[in-house]
């Protein structure tokens, strides 16, 4: 049994008392949970000699395969899973040690420097804050959480009853304001989907009550999100106006502000590769890391299907190239007048002289395409394309036009 002091701030109401957290190995298993110590018990507990503030840091605490079924008050907090394979079973050593790119932990300090500070669940309320800027949700429900401070970012861990999030900023928690998102990756279960029990989730960013939404008891959906945090542009250009633009385009829908906006956008695209939704350059590899990392888990857990739902027409395109096809045939027609209608615009833009549209000029040729912005000049006839649009939208009462992207799991592989 080790123990180590946590901030006091952390837990209050006992006079006199230190919370103490306990790291406990019974049997091969390991858990923690908080004790309350007086002040000399915890001196007593040091080796002759040493100093408070010469007690040794703990080491990195990661769960082996059952760790945190022993968690306490884990099962009693959210309740006995049905459908938490991925989840409750994918542990911090898997996430830390296969899922997370050498490029993403040395931008932290590097792979072996980190250390838990923090285990809790909590019930956050809706579009709760969090600690930090991006930490938030965006419904309410109970979450396990697990953080690991390292020298230069922090890793957060979530889990609830169908889904697991990990979520990477670079900074310091003693600067919160400061922290950059550098990755979120995010598994969820899709066993729900088709009704409003699958919104019902703290760690569901969007709906998934639609027409084309699908229940699949062993289907998983991926998110997958990076960003190169020393290249935020409103960090690097000092126009925070433009970086909250690009990270959330649809924050202007019915704005006169949108189009001329749009346009700066369309133009910055031209020289750099921002994408919509992107407030910084993807990390290389981070995200193709991740991906292929956890397929052999989860074919280990007996899923099926991998999905994923493309926020932007970029994004279709990386997935085919990581193997995802698109199932319905609505879905590929929509794609398709898409591809073509761009095809007609570049062809005409070539024969006024005008240069090639990037790929990243592409994506927001079509975001602009988009229900949401339509109205009041937009699209603007040099940009229209004929009525085409983007599947992925939400209509007015709020239900879900989701397009999937699907692959199959890769059958005997081995973590």
């Amino acid at each position: 049994m080790r123990l180590y002091v946590e901030e006091p701030s952390l837990e209050r109401g006992r006079a006199g008392l230190v919370p103490v957290r306990v790291m406990v190995t019974r049997d091969g298993h390991s858990f923690e949970q908080t004790v309350w110590k007086r002040p000399e018990e915890l001196e007593a507990s040091r080796p002759r000699g040493e100093r408070q503030d010469e007690a040794r840091e703990p080491d990195l605490v990661v769960s082996d395969a059952h760790v945190l079924d022993h968690v306490p008050d884990l099962e009693r907090e959210l309740g006995r899973p049905r459908i938490a394979r991925a989840s409750q079973r994918l542990t911090d050593r898997h996430v830390l040690e296969h899922l997370l790119h050498d490029d993403v932990l040395a931008l932290l300090g590097g792979r072996d420097e980190g250390r838990l500070v923090g285990i809790e669940t909590v019930h956050v309320s809706e579009h709760d804050p969090g600690l930090f800027p991006g930490d938030g949700e965006h419904h309410s429900g109970r979450v396990h959480v697990r953080r690991y401070a390292y020298p230069h970012g922090v890793v957060t861990i979530k889990r609830n009853h169908n889904a697991l999030k990990i979520h990477v900023h670079r900074g310091s928690l003693d600067r919160p304001e400061g922290l950059r998102e550098l990755v979120k990756f995010k598994i969820r279960d899709r066993r729900y989907d088709g009704s409003e029990r699958a919104n019902q989730s703290p760690l569901t960013d969007w709906v998934y009550h639609g027409q084309t939404d699908e229940p699949h008891p062993h289907a998983v959906e991926l998110s997958i999100y990076s960003r190169d945090p020393r290249h935020y542009h409103g960090d690097v250009t000092g126009d925070h106006a433009m970086a909250e633009f690009l990270a959330e385009p649809f924050s202007l829908a019915g704005s006169e502000d949108f189009l001329p906006t749009w346009r700066r956008a369309f133009e910055l695209a031209g020289k750099t590769s921002l994408f919509p939704g992107q407030v910084a350059p993807s990390l290389p590899g981070a995200a193709q890391h991740f991906t292929v990392g956890v397929e052999p888990l989860l074919a280990q857990l007996g899923y099926q299907r991998i999905d994923n739902l493309p926020s932007h027409w970029n994004v279709v395109h990386y997935l085919k190239k990581i193997g995802y096809e698109v199932p319905r045939a609505e879905d590929r027609q929509a794609l398709a007048d898409l591809r073509e209608a761009l095809d007609h615009l570049s062809a005409a833009r070539n024969a006024r002289g005008e240069p090639a549209l990037t790929r990243a000029q592409e994506s927001w040729v079509v975001l602009l395409q988009s229900p949401a912005f339509r109205g009041n000049g937009v699209p603007p006839p040099d940009f229209d394309l004929g009525g085409k649009t983007y599947p992925l939208w939400l209509e007015d009462d709020g239900t879900a036009r989701n397009i999937w992207m699907t692959k199959p799991v890769s059958q005997g592989v081995k973590p």
